[in-house]
């Protein structure tokens, strides 16, 4: 009856090759608020670059804006850095989570580009109606 319980144990533990899901921390921020967080990391770290990078970039500590960011979204940056690590040991979800960043940010510069398109028109058409000779009839 030994061997039969050695067996049974062995068949057990090696059929059980289910894989193993990690268990985030315990204030793992959700999906898609995390997209969204990243999303406007994202843009804070463009229009960081953007602006500072022509000048002396020392001068213009970028801690400040990320503390502003993450307090906006009601996190903390420890928080946040503990989630984006979890997000990163998954290879697989962090592109997903990527692919949805950058989704969410072709929609923003689409909808810019229709804003500008819409105010050049507009600008267009003033300086036309300005600049007409007025017809008497």
């Amino acid at each position: 009856m030994n061997r039969l319980s050695i067996v049974i144990f062995f068949l057990g533990l090696f059929s059980c090759n289910a894989p193993v899901q990690v268990k985030g921390p315990a204030d793992l921020i959700g999906r898609e608020q995390f997209v969204e967080i990243l999303k406007d990391v994202r843009l804070l770290e463009g229009a960081y670059t953007t602006r500072y990078v022509k000048i002396d970039s020392s001068a213009f500590k970028i801690d400040s804006y990320y503390l502003k960011l993450f307090s906006d979204h009601g996190i903390t940056r420890d928080r946040f850095l503990k989630s984006y690590e979890f997000y990163t040991s998954d290879l697989e979800l962090m592109m997903a989570i990527e692919d949805n960043v950058i989704a969410k940010l072709t929609i923003m510069q689409t909808a810019q580009d229709s804003i500008n398109r819409n105010i050049n028109t507009l600008t267009l058409d003033s300086i036309a109606t300005e600049n007409a000779i007025p017809m008497n009839h």
